[in-house]
């Protein structure tokens, strides 16, 4: 299994900012990537993957991830 999951590095521990679907005390290979400032890459750059989804459902998406409101 393979994911990209968000998190913010705290008192020195990495706080993952959405469900990561783990068992206790199970391994994982960590790969940090700084997220760029903003945006980062536009979600219309991957429009082959979202071709089938309204440009108003991506909007309000990107909206609410950006308030941080995905994560539940």
């Amino acid at each position: 299994m393979s994911r990209i999951v968000e998190a913010v590095y705290e008192k020195g521990v990495l706080r993952p900012l959405g469900e990561l679907g783990l068992k206790e005390g199970e391994r994982v290979l960590v790969r940090i990537e700084k997220k760029p400032r903003g945006r980062g890459k536009c979600w219309k750059d991957h429009k082959g993957a979202y071709s089938k989804i309204s440009e108003d459902v991506l909007k309000e998406a990107l909206r609410e991830v950006e308030k941080g409101e995905y994560i539940r």
